[in-house]
């Protein structure tokens, strides 16, 4: 019952073993450059992809802003050298796509209300550019992937900038001339 009390030198209580832990994986960077825990430092190859990502929107700005803005509110993309929206040309009816790159073009030049009435949706997704390449810069810079909540915030986001982009359309076409389209 009491084999402390015969041995004054082990305590009454000990605490538990501590728990086993394996070693992290090395880094695959120089430790120098190694700005987060060796277990959260990823390929060069993501680094890349994170730049990629960083850059490809203000490309899309940066050819926004060299086209002028159609004043019908959509077939900017036109000045590429891209074709009508088959959709109007087809069924006669906008996609929820018209009028984003006439948006695109309209916010580069800070003419936020012209961007919205061509595309809420294509206002929304330049706006959202921002939060998008400093979280990729951040990623490509240091080599981790964002925190997890603020990776569900941008998809959460981009989702509701979608949906807002087909409630525009589906005013915008009538709801009446939608569901005789498809034959409701």
């Amino acid at each position: 019952m009491g084999s402390s009390l015969a041995n004054p030198d082990r305590p009454l209580h000990h605490d538990p073993p501590a728990p086993c832990v394996t070693p992290p994986a090395p880094c695959v960077t120089p430790p120098a450059r190694c700005v987060t825990p060796p277990t959260r430092c990823v390929p060069k190859t993501f680094r890349a992809l994170a730049a990629f990502f960083a850059i490809g929107p203000l490309v899309l700005l940066g050819v926004a802003s060299g086209l002028s803005p159609n004043q019908d509110g959509l077939g900017t993309h036109q000045q590429l050298g891209l074709p009508p929206c088959s959709m109007r040309v087809i069924v006669g009816i906008r996609c929820p796509a018209c009028g984003m790159t006439t948006s695109w073009a309209h916010f580069v030049r800070g003419q936020w209300t012209s961007s919205l009435r061509a595309n809420p949706g294509g206002f929304l997704l330049a706006l959202y550019c921002i939060p998008f390449v400093v979280a990729s810069a951040w990623s490509a810079k240091y080599g981790r992937v964002p925190h997890l909540t603020i990776q569900r915030v941008m998809v959460i986001t981009l989702l509701a900038i979608a949906v807002v982009a087909i409630i525009d359309w589906f005013f915008r076409v009538g709801s009446g001339k939608l569901l005789a389209l498809i034959g409701a």
